[in-house]
């Protein structure tokens, strides 16, 4: 699965993250053609919510209130879990 952003620069930014696979490397995120692990890229997301200070109608506090509702649902694969959202 990725997730397309068409009006980003660079044109038509595509992010995709590849799961932690056994045998594999761990899990990684692309943006682009940048790959990082899943632990780098949310010491990013960390450092983007928490660099500056909050100004009206800022986007990231909308982002964490949605996020404090995410939850362990049941998985795309039998068996598994991903953090998703019920109902």
């Amino acid at each position: 699965m990725s997730l397309a952003f068409p009006n980003a620069i660079p044109r038509d930014l595509e992010i995709k993250s590849h799961p932690n696979i056994p045998g594999h490397e761990n899990e990684t995120v692309r943006i682009g053609e940048y790959h990082m692990s899943l632990s780098d890229f949310l010491v990013m997301a960390e450092y983007v919510l928490t660099n500056t200070d909050i100004v009206p109608n800022d986007p990231r506090v909308k982002f964490l209130e949605r996020i404090k509702r995410a939850e362990p649902i049941p998985g795309w694969n039998p068996g598994n879990q991903r953090i998703g959202f019920p109902g």
